[in-house]
């Protein structure tokens, strides 16, 4: 049987073409069934958050995010002292995670330095092919499919836009 728990983070590849980024692991988490798989359902719907910008940041790269489940355990509390202890070890700021592990809770002023943050430029980037992306859909073969594809990628879009409103805001 599999064991009910797991810990496991999230990382840049490490292809990414920022080098200072590639293969660092900048979200660490407990799961059980798909909860590591959450996050990026959660950056295609325009969830706002660190973490979903930094998915979003990948996905624009043409670059996938790698997830990697590190331990299973059967006990929750054993899986959240690993989760703790990966944390504090990469050092929270560091990381996307809103707390230092252990069921959660949000930690005023998250969030890692401004340098290590998708730049803005690169966001416009990605919502500018994203558009692009849409276009093309329209005139696709297969309109259920292009339809269904067109609405999360408009989704997406917004979920960016938004981010990149706010990071322009709390720049001036």
């Amino acid at each position: 049987m599999m064991s009910k728990h797991y810990v496991y983070w999230h990382r840049y590849p490490k292809d990414y073409p920022d080098q200072q980024l590639a293969g660092k692991v900048f979200y660490v988490g407990k799961g059980s069934r798909s909860r590591s798989k959450n996050h990026l359902a959660e950056a295609r719907k325009g969830v706002q958050s660190e973490k979903c910008d930094i998915i979003r940041s990948i996905w624009a790269a043409g670059k996938q995010v790698v997830e990697e489940k590190i331990a299973y355990f059967d006990n929750e509390a054993e899986a959240y002292e690993l989760e703790k202890k990966l944390i504090n070890e990469l050092g929270l700021s560091t990381l996307a995670n809103m707390a230092g592990g252990g069921k959660g809770g949000a930690r005023p002023g998250a969030g890692r330095p401004p340098e290590m943050l998708a730049p803005i430029d690169a966001m416009e980037k990605a919502s500018a092919l994203l558009r692009k992306a849409v276009k093309v859909l329209g005139s696709a073969p297969i309109p259920g499919i292009a339809v269904q594809c067109k609405a999360e990628l408009l989704e997406a879009i917004g979920g960016l836009e938004s981010g990149i409103a706010k990071r322009k805001a709390s720049n001036q």
